[in-house]
């Protein structure tokens, strides 16, 4: 890196990118920082350069911004980068963020959304995934270090999860240092957390399959497994379940619906803010015949927003989550369910549409497939609602929708203080 940029440099913040770092320019080149803001002189680090965008690690701030405060946790840049600055400010830079992008793509008359805040700040997550490092011998957890590869930040707990979560996370480390396991063999340590349940599901990676297989109790934690996950692999990915104790499911409820999921499911990571995003759909939307719902995961929005339709038809390409789909229907007694598996770009999406009278997506961070998103324009449902966690992919898909759809409402939800994530909703109507 050295060759290109000093070891060390001050830069002076300018704006903020769209993913929250901030941008500064060192003779002419953009470099990008987490945890630096507009206005602020730092200190920083080159780490790594993809196309003509240089990244850069926060060293330290010579300059601060009058909003910067002191960090809750050493490791702060790994898991909650924006703990520097207050929660007022947050929210005025992640809408600000979002709104002129928007205004810059799809022009000015556009609905002004409303930011709706968390009300827990911190331990929120109730999902985490931890790696592990060594220190002097020492087995401790770790977070990535951003832009560091095979560096991490050690750690003890993390103040973004929740606290059962922290005090499970212990409970295992405990007991690796007992029976001397090392980090060589180990991957990850997965936590999931249900409020309802106040209990967690722990489920622990390993690289080595010979391991020793031991038991983890405590009234903490409701279900307990060691899985073997290929060592190839940077993913943590199930490929042998080598021991299993107890549940391998959780169940969570969301404005009065249970949701059972499993330690690999896709799941609402702050399931109270969520609830908001029901409410205001409940609030918004009309009662109709038909609700189609792409992306439907275990069934979250569509059970939530069954009474105010005759039939719920939920398309989910993962097959697991639609049986358990099925399973969250019988569980809450909704009858008016049906499920259909298969990624949404290979359904045929006008059967489902042609006979529906609303249609809710929400896709993953990547947004929607581009066949998904023409088959939905060829059929253009009357009411449309688009739900997305990352607003710059659902603005992109927007372009296409644009040629059908105007935007009626709009609201941006901070389900994830601390970072600069935030989700946003799009009530559309056909122009």
């Amino acid at each position: 890196m050295s060759r290109k940029l000093p070891e060390q440099f001050e830069l002076k913040i300018d704006k903020l990118a769209n993913n929250g770092e901030g941008v500064g320019f060192l003779d002419g080149k953009e470099i990008n920082v987490f945890g630096a803001f507009p206005g602020e002189i730092i200190l920083a680090k080159p780490t790594t350069k993809k196309k003509k965008i240089w990244r850069a690690e926060l060293l330290e701030v010579i300059k601060a911004s009058k909003e910067r405060r002191k960090e809750k946790e050493s490791h702060y840049l790994s898991c909650g980068p924006w703990q520097t600055i207050d929660e007022k400010t947050q929210l005025e830079y992640k809408k600000e963020m979002v709104v002129n992008e928007f205004e810059k793509i799809l022009g000015l008359n556009l609905p002004n959304p409303e930011i709706i805040e968390s009300e827990a700040k911190y331990n929120y997550r109730n999902k985490m995934e931890f790696s592990f490092t060594e220190i002097d011998g020492e087995l401790n957890l770790a977070l990535h270090k951003r832009y560091r590869h095979g560096q991490y930040s050690e750690l003890e707990s993390c103040c973004l999860a929740e606290q059962k979560i922290n005090e499970a996370s212990k409970i295992v480390v405990n007991e690796l240092k007992k029976r001397n396991i090392k980090n060589k063999q180990l991957k990850n340590l997965l936590l999931r957390y249900s409020a309802k349940e106040d209990k967690c599901l722990v489920i622990l990676f390993v690289v080595d399959r010979e391991i020793e297989l031991f038991e983890v109790s405590d009234e903490s934690i409701l279900g307990w497994q060691i899985i073997y996950s290929d060592p190839l692999s940077p993913a943590t990915k199930t490929t042998e379940v080598l021991f299993k104790k107890n549940k391998d499911s959780i169940i969570e409820n969301i404005s009065d619906i249970d949701l059972k999921y499993y330690y690999d499911s896709f799941f609402q990571i702050n399931p109270k803010a969520f609830e908001k995003i029901i409410k205001y759909l409940k609030d918004n939307i009309k009662d109709n015949k038909v609700l189609v719902d792409l992306y439907s995961g275990v069934g979250t929005i569509g059970l939530c927003l069954s009474e105010k339709f005759e039939e719920i038809h939920l398309v989910e390409f993962d097959e697991k989550a639609s049986e358990i789909s099925l399973e969250n229907a019988k569980l809450n007694d909704i009858k008016n369910v049906k499920v259909y598996g298969g990624e949404a770009e290979k359904q045929d999406l006008i059967q489902f549409l042609s006979s529906s009278d609303t249609l809710i997506v929400d896709p993953p961070r990547s947004g929607m497939h581009p066949k998904a998103i023409k088959q939905i324009i060829d059929i253009a449902p009357e009411n449309f609602v688009y739900v997305s966690c990352n607003p710059f992919t659902q603005l992109r898909d927007m372009q296409e929708f644009s040629q059908k759809y105007k935007i009626l409402n709009w609201r941006l939800f901070d389900l994830y203080p601390q970072t600069p994530h935030l989700e946003s909703v799009l009530i559309l109507e056909k122009k």
